[in-house]
């Protein structure tokens, strides 16, 4: 985080990223419980397989985006 804004912003990023996490958390587990409950551990395994996929698939994109819309394999961001 310290890398990728000014000194004067880091507080700003730091509560937004623990704002993101604990309603992540606040909202997960219950869900995890339901998804428990009705489809058993070959759901968790799943929706967090699914979960894993969106977030692979994100942060190609995202990759891709900053690299100018090019594929670089060593290219620095």
């Amino acid at each position: 985080m310290g890398a990728l804004c000014k000194p004067q912003d880091m507080g700003k990023w730091l509560g937004f990223a623990y704002a993101i996490s604990g309603f992540a958390t606040l909202i997960g587990n219950p869900a995890t419980g339901a998804i428990l409950d009705r489809h058993g551990s070959n759901g968790i395994v799943a929706f967090l397989a699914a979960v894993l996929a969106s977030g692979l698939i994100s942060i190609g994109i995202l990759r891709w985006q900053c690299n100018g819309r090019r594929w670089l394999v060593m290219g620095k961001i």
